[in-house]
């Protein structure tokens, strides 16, 4: 597994889809899915474990409340979890 320093694009796609996701909860004042982001993000190092961290978190948040996600929430998720775990692998 890769520990080290996220790559730029990883990086950047984090920080751009848990924006989205912060203002996606706020407008909607979604209290539990914000919980679960803020746990794990953002981040206080831009690292890969710092990453995998977030990882385990939207996946708790995936598996105990999914149903109760709407469909653009579920989707950035999904697209952050694949593209973490992309990088995690290493």
């Amino acid at each position: 597994m890769n520990l080290g320093p996220l790559t730029v694009q990883l990086e950047e796609h984090v920080d751009a889809v848990c924006t989205q996701l912060f203002e996606l909860f706020c407008e909607r004042r979604r209290i539990v899915p914000m919980a679960y982001l803020m746990h794990g993000w953002p981040l206080p190092q831009h690292t890969v474990s710092w990453v995998a961290r977030l990882v385990d978190v939207l996946d708790e948040l995936m598996q105990g409340h999914c149903a109760q996600l709407e469909g653009d929430e579920r989707t950035l998720i999904s697209v952050l979890l694949e593209a973490a775990r992309r990088e995690i692998r290493g």
